[in-house]
């Protein structure tokens, strides 16, 4: 079969078709950005997916799929924008339809590479931004969205979005401005959740060191995927949140100003345990932080500080539970007495 040839095919039809789990999706991601020509066919199936369109681009697309159609007992002559509804009523054909499309854009690859001198590829390369801890960014996308990169924190994307999505993939903590583009859905995909939106402001906060992976909307509509749920409408004010430790997630209300104080320089710790603020302020302020006696595990800590000094923040905890500290560069000794 067409499907034991071509593994990406066939994750790239269960990716389509919302069948895919999270391990396929790891291996899915790996296929689709190791050649460009993946990348390709993974976008010209979304279009026809998504959409309901396939345009032909170059010679030989337009009967092969006739010929096709008529072998799928498809109506002759039907219009690329009715393929979409015609395979939501024969659903029992959805894997022969996904073949038939892989073999319409494999035809179209095979124009494409041999036809260089009429037809131009427009090259896109997979771009990677990295923060160490300590340091923030602020990058343009493509499309014109602006993402603000919290420390110690990753996004990948394409150089050049495709003309039916755009997808950004995240580790750590990122906040979001998106340009309108009805046409475009904006996509960030994080370890467990996907976020989807058209236009609008929205903050993820996905690090791998913490139980939480959250989303949460300051304008605008996003909906959101996790691994247990879809919450397609997501108003702001109000946050979508993944436990790790117990694979569940949770709509909630939140003050929208406190999941983005980290982009104006705020340092929020709201009832935390000093063994997650002690992880913060690693990536905060860039440092390894070293400890010995006994950390309390239970005790929390609730305080917001901005722009404020290591040493300041130290000092004012110790006062919760007795420690002393000692800097020296971007080492930070604390030991509890």
């Amino acid at each position: 079969m067409l499907e034991d040839q071509y593994p990406f095919h066939l994750l790239l039809h269960k990716k389509l078709t919302g069948e895919i789990n999270q391990s396929e999706e790891l291996e899915f991601q790996k296929l689709m950005h190791a050649t460009q020509e993946n990348e390709l066919l993974f976008h010209r199936m979304e279009d026809v997916y998504q959409k309901g369109i396939f345009n032909p681009r170059v010679k030989g697309q337009q009967s092969v799929f006739d010929r096709l159609s008529k072998q799928l007992d498809f109506e002759e002559g039907m219009p690329y924008n009715t393929f979409n509804r015609k395979l939501r009523k024969w659903q029992k054909w959805y894997r022969i339809a996904a073949v038939f499309v892989v073999l319409v854009s494999l035809v179209s690859m095979h124009y494409l590479n041999t036809s260089g001198s009429q037809h131009e590829v427009v090259k896109s390369e997979m771009i990677q931004k990295i923060n160490p801890a300590g340091q923030k960014a602020r990058i343009n996308l493509p499309d014109g969205s602006v993402c603000w990169l919290n420390s110690e924190s990753e996004i990948q994307f394409l150089s050049n979005f495709s003309d039916s999505s755009r997808n950004i993939y995240l580790k750590g903590e990122a906040y979001f401005e998106v340009a309108k583009d009805k046409s475009r859905p904006f996509r960030v995909h994080a370890p467990t959740m996907t976020v989807t939106a058209l236009g609008t402001v929205f903050n993820v906060n996905s690090f791998q060191d913490e139980s939480m992976e959250i989303v949460t909307l300051l304008e605008g509509e996003i909906s959101v995927r996790c691994e247990d749920a879809f919450y397609g409408e997501v108003l702001p004010g109000v946050a979508v949140g993944y436990n790790k430790l117990l694979s569940a997630s949770e709509k909630f209300e939140v003050n929208p100003n406190e999941a983005i104080g980290w982009k104006s320089g705020v340092l929020n710790f709201d009832d935390e345990t000093y063994e997650t603020i002690f992880s913060k302020l690693e990536r905060w302020y860039g440092v390894k932080i070293n400890i010995s006696g006994h950390s309390p595990k239970e005790l929390k800590y609730k305080a917001s500080f901005q722009n404020e000094l290591l040493s300041n923040v130290l000092e004012s905890m110790r006062y919760g539970e007795k420690f002393d500290f000692k800097i020296n560069g971007k080492n930070v000794e604390i030991k509890f007495n």
